[in-house]
């Protein structure tokens, strides 16, 4: 029983982590192109990849903690 619901948490971090990657993902395309269509030419958006960086960051240590909590609690 143990198995089972490691296997399903394991499962739903999977799928959070895939989902946020790709809404920081969505993000930073969405940023770009409003970047080059203001100005009509590239525009290094480096706050802005330090900024998505950071988050991912935040996103994955949420993760390892909540992980951390379940196998605990087992």
């Amino acid at each position: 029983m143990k198995m089972i619901i490691k296997v399903l948490c394991g499962v739903l971090m999977l799928l959070l982590g895939i989902g946020c990657l790709a809404g920081q993902l969505i993000i930073f395309f969405n940023y770009l192109k409003i970047a080059v269509t203001k100005c009509g030419y590239m525009v290094q958006p480096t706050l802005t990849v330090l900024d998505q960086a950071l988050l991912l960051l935040i996103a994955i240590i949420v993760v390892m903690a909540i992980l951390l909590v379940i196998d605990i609690i087992n």
